[in-house]
């Protein structure tokens, strides 16, 4: 077997590229097994990914559909079918599938941040505070989040709480030199003063 590379996991073998079941050293030549179980799902991320990219939300949303079957426990597939989702107006799924990606990682600012954008669409401002809040503590400087936890606070007629948030959403557009960013909060701001 000169060339062939034979790495042995848990009673299987990684041999060109194929698993196969191996026993003592042996391999069974009529039980070669699909291709190592993580190249499929991260395929059918890859496609959902040219979908979402191209705009074609549920052909991307089915192949990570198909990517969750094979891998249920990928943070990451939730998160863009939720993201897919989202694009599409289907916010109730998008929380869902956004809630069952911070489960299994809690640690995704984004996830946090579009989720938020979710609840609102639904009207559920005092979640989606919480969402923002949340973020906030991933990533205390995001001004998108004092921007969207502003609007939520607005919606709920709390303008003390949202003028607070704009100024603060400002002040990190300013510091990132994103004018246009901040011009908008601003107009949000002089809208709530008297």
């Amino acid at each position: 077997m000169s060339g062939l590379q034979l790495r042995y996991v848990r009673g299987l073998c990684l041999a060109s590229g194929l698993w196969v079941l191996g026993v003592g050293g042996l391999m069974m030549p009529g039980v070669a097994l699909a291709q190592a179980s993580a190249v499929r799902p991260a395929e059918s991320m890859r496609q959902g990914d040219r979908h979402f990219g191209r705009g074609n939300y549920e052909a991307a949303i089915a192949a990570y559909t198909e990517a969750l079957r094979m891998n249920p426990s990928s943070a990451y597939a939730y998160y863009n079918r939720a993201s897919a989702y989202r694009r599409m107006g289907q916010h109730e799924s998008a929380v869902q599938d956004y809630s069952r990606s911070l489960q299994l990682n809690p640690q995704q600012p984004f996830a946090y941040l579009y989720r938020g954008e979710s609840l609102q669409a639904m009207g559920q401002h005092r979640a989606a505070i919480g969402d923002y809040s949340a973020l906030l503590q991933l990533k205390e400087n995001d001004p998108l989040a004092y921007e969207r936890r502003g609007d939520a606070f607005a919606a709920l007629g709390n303008k003390e709480a949202a003028i607070a948030d704009y100024q603060k959403a400002a002040e990190f557009f300013r510091a990132q030199r994103k004018g246009k960013d901040e011009t908008k909060v601003m107009e949000r701001l002089k809208s709530l003063q008297p």
